[in-house]
């Protein structure tokens, strides 16, 4: 398969109001799509944090309250965003042979991109566009022939040795995520997260550091005679702990050596430190990482101004997914993020609208806003939704389809409907005793962001699942078997069905008897026995959990 084969119609008049002309630079686009993030941590969203900068972007612009991913944890959700697709369609070989088209697909950290890919990226630089990445990429991996540095967590990041290795090992991810994401231009890009850097003095969030890869692209920017569009991945406010990070030298980051980040570092560190002495670690994680975001956010902004290209430049700001215990689920948590768009002259300001609206649905509908027409063989999934991008329109979505794990859900603003379906030899392991567990729905024993959702949702391991989003928004009651909403089920299970017959693998929803038996609510129980008291980072991130929260 091929790169996509992409032809622009560059029209001889005005398209419409938002359109382009012939004579005129078409609109650079930037996209931050940060970390983990609820919208309720958000000033603007009615959050106890302080995010002047988001807030002031969400007043200049258009505030999505119904925004979803497409994903609820990091990689899918990057997957999804960048390629316009549901993340089951990975083209990933060992995706596509763990999961054979006879067998349902499992969406956890496991959707690669590949070359074959088709990213926004890479249509959007056919059609003339600079592109660019900094911050966290967490799409690839290495393979054998990439020869990559051989470093160990007790490097001495003081040996010149040591930080040549560094140094080639940046350059070497930022060529991979070029080739495979379609940038020109890709600086300070993390492989996955810091607390997974190879050096353990590092694992800490270097704001500077990838602040710095998108100044250095924006001012590359500036100078070329052509649109640009940089996509650019902050870290906020996933783990490691944000306050810890405070305390550490930027100087020594993922690419070496760097003494030149001190005009990225304007964060008053030590007012906010003095702040957090006696709070809990949970509010000062959160705190410290809202205030690094806007801070980002703010210096996009001012390096626009600074170029002269912030009324030219349409900004998007989203976050991938949500927070606990909505991770590796279809549960709002999960799925539910802040959405703000920021059109270049416009009057649309200011504005807050209650129509759904998909990650998946950016990549359609920036290219209808481009006028880029293109013929592929990949199919799009999202939606083109420009009207209500721009808030000239409440239409959005009729509904939202979800897949994450096992399950799959479909909600159309007010119900939600949910399944979930085990391959048929998960289902043979636990009948036979070869699993002394009940298989989450990533069949992965223990791992940490599944076994706090099963902890949490009274439902988790129901085979269909039916909520009144409306009046039970942490999806506690189960109403499946309630008679007075056996029509809205089956037109919603009739959805989610239609919606299955587009994408790749079989997910039946014909019931599995196993599921209603004695022996799978023992299982069950073992499993939710093992606790979440072993998750170290848990009450750091998120102090003492409780679910549903109370307010």
């Amino acid at each position: 398969m091929v790169k996509i084969f992409v032809k622009v119609f560059i029209l001889l008049f005005v398209l419409s109001f938002w359109g382009c002309s012939s004579n005129e630079k078409k609109p650079n686009i930037v996209i931050i799509f940060s970390d983990e993030l609820d919208p309720e941590y958000l000033g603007c969203y009615g959050g106890k944090y302080s995010s002047p900068n988001i807030d002031k972007l969400a007043s200049e612009g258009i505030r999505f309250n119904r925004a979803y991913s497409s994903a609820s944890v990091c990689m899918p959700a990057r997957f999804s965003i960048l390629t316009g697709q549901y993340p089951g369609r990975c083209l990933d070989p060992k995706f596509n042979e763990e999961f054979p088209d006879t067998i349902p697909y499992s969406i956890s950290l496991n959707t690669l991109i590949t070359k074959t890919n088709v990213t926004i990226a890479d249509v959007l630089k056919e059609n003339g566009y600079y592109t660019g990445i900094a911050g966290k990429w967490h799409l690839s991996e290495w393979n054998e022939n990439d020869n990559i540095p051989i470093l160990t967590e007790d490097s001495d990041l003081d040996d010149p040795l040591v930080n040549e290795k560094l140094i080639d090992l940046q350059n070497k991810m930022c060529e991979k995520v070029k080739e495979e994401g379609g940038f020109d231009f890709a600086q300070s890009v993390l492989w996955k997260n810091f607390d997974e850097t190879v050096i353990k003095p590092i694992r800490f969030h270097n704001i500077p550091w990838i602040s710095k890869g998108a100044d250095s692209f924006l001012e590359s920017a500036g100078k070329q005679d052509k649109p640009f569009f940089l996509y650019y991945t902050p870290t906020s406010v996933h783990g490691p702990s944000h306050d810890v990070s405070l305390r550490k030298n930027p100087k020594y980051t993922p690419g070496g050596i760097d003494t030149a980040l001190a005009k990225y570092d304007l964060v008053n560190k030590k007012e906010l430190l003095q702040k957090f002495e006696n709070n809990p670690d949970s509010l000062n994680h959160r705190e410290a990482g809202i205030v690094s975001l806007d801070h980002q956010v703010g210096l996009i902004v001012n390096k626009l101004k600074e170029i002269g290209e912030l009324d030219n430049t349409l900004i998007i700001y989203m976050a991938d997914h949500n927070t606990e215990p909505g991770k590796s689920t279809v549960y709002e948590k999960g799925f539910h993020i802040p959405m703000i768009v920021r059109w270049p002259d416009t009057d649309k300001k200011g504005i807050t609208t209650d129509a759904l609206i998909q990650s998946v649905d950016i990549f359609p509908s920036l290219l209808e806003y481009l006028n880029i027409s293109y013929d592929t063989e990949q199919p799009i999934d999202g939606l083109e939704v420009l009207e209500t991008l721009q808030g000239t329109s409440e239409k959005g979505r009729d509904y939202i389809y979800y897949e994450a794990g096992y399950q799959r859900a479909i909600f159309d603003g007010s119900y939600k409907y949910v399944a979930l379906r085990y391959p048929q030899f998960i289902i043979d392991q636990m009948q036979t005793d070869q699993l002394a567990f009940a298989a989450n729905h990533i069949n992965k024993n223990k791992q940490p962001h599944a076994q706090i959702a099963l902890s949490s949702y009274p439902n988790y391991f129901d085979s269909d699942q039916f909520y009144d989003i409306e009046d039970d928004p942490y999806e506690m009651n189960n109403l499946i078997g309630n008679k007075h909403y056996s029509e809205k089920i089956g037109k919603l299970k009739t959805k989610l069905k239609n919606e299955l017959l587009h994408l790749p693998n079989s997910f039946d929803l014909t019931n599995q008897p196993f599921m209603k038996t004695q022996q799978f609510k023992n299982l069950i129980s073992k499993t939710r026995a093992q606790g979440i008291d072993y998750i170290p980072w848990l009450e750091k991130h998120n102090g003492d959990f409780k679910w549903p929260p109370q307010k």
